[in-house]
């Protein structure tokens, strides 16, 4: 959700002495990065961080970012970084680097079944989805209603009050992070449909996400507890198509501008 509904350009737009970076990855919770960030002396910033309860609860997913930090800290280097900046320059000129290129998507052509290309990943690693763009929205849409029920269904849910122990690691992060003066946002982004349904019956927001507002030194926006960010529809009923995720970003960022003192410091990666 993050990558797809957070715009870094538009929060760049509301704070142009930032330096808006974009660390999510689709389908991982940012535990590691967010230890990462806390045990950094040079970082002074404020961090954004997209979650919900189901991702909270687990503690798989606080590790399956820690491949990543691995490669950033024992890997990546200035070549590195130049390499991928001339490789992205080529890319937004020469077409035959775009993935509609690709093996898959020409195997895809050839064997007479439809190349969707609704799916743009910009430099700035935001995923730009435009859901009218695909004719298979609804196979889309319910099979992400299939993901969500299974999930909740596979494993009885942690109450509560159980899942209170989990909450008090993140806020040992979280902590660690305001104390060293960086300002900490989690935020909700929007979800509907079914997969609204489903996340209510399972993890009611007033019962799980306000229990973890109440106790966090977080700021915390829930989409549900905004009106200019509760008018959105997923069209898959998870995801924000990119015209949505502009005025959601714009939205957002009011917000955050609103609740600053506008002596936030500014991060340096």
């Amino acid at each position: 959700r993050m990558q797809n509904g957070i715009v870094p350009q538009e929060l760049s737009n509301k704070f142009p002495e930032m330096n808006v970076a974009m660390l999510a990855l689709s389908g991982h919770e940012p535990m590691a990065i967010l230890k990462h960030l806390a045990d950094d002396e040079a970082f002074a910033g404020t961090v954004i961080w997209s979650s919900t309860t189901l991702w909270q609860s687990e503690s798989y997913f606080w590790q399956t970012l820690s491949p990543y930090i691995a490669y950033y800290e024992d890997e990546w280097s200035w070549q590195k970084r130049l390499s991928t900046q001339i490789h992205i320059h080529m890319q937004k000129r020469l077409a035959l680097l775009h993935e509609g290129f690709s093996f898959e998507a020409l195997q895809e052509r050839l064997s007479g079944r439809p190349y969707e290309n609704f799916t743009n990943s910009r430099a700035s690693r935001f995923r730009e989805v435009h859901w009218t763009k695909t004719e298979d929205i609804l196979k889309k849409k319910t099979r992400a209603n299939e993901i969500y029920r299974d999930t909740f269904e596979s494993a009885p849910f942690p109450s509560p009050e159980d899942i209170d122990l989990k909450y008090s690691r993140i806020e040992q992060l979280i902590r660690s992070l305001v104390e060293k003066g960086c300002r900490v946002v989690v935020v909700r982004l929007p979800s509907s449909g079914k997969v609204w349904e489903l996340e209510e019956q399972y993890t009611p927001q007033e019962r799980y996400w306000d229990r973890f507002a109440d106790q966090t030194a977080a700021e915390t926006f829930h989409f549900k507890d905004h009106p200019s960010l509760s008018g959105f529809t997923c069209s898959d009923n998870t995801h924000l198509d990119y015209a949505d995720a502009v005025l959601f970003t714009r939205a957002f960022a009011e917000l955050l501008w609103k609740d600053s003192d506008m002596a936030d410091p500014q991060p340096r990666r």
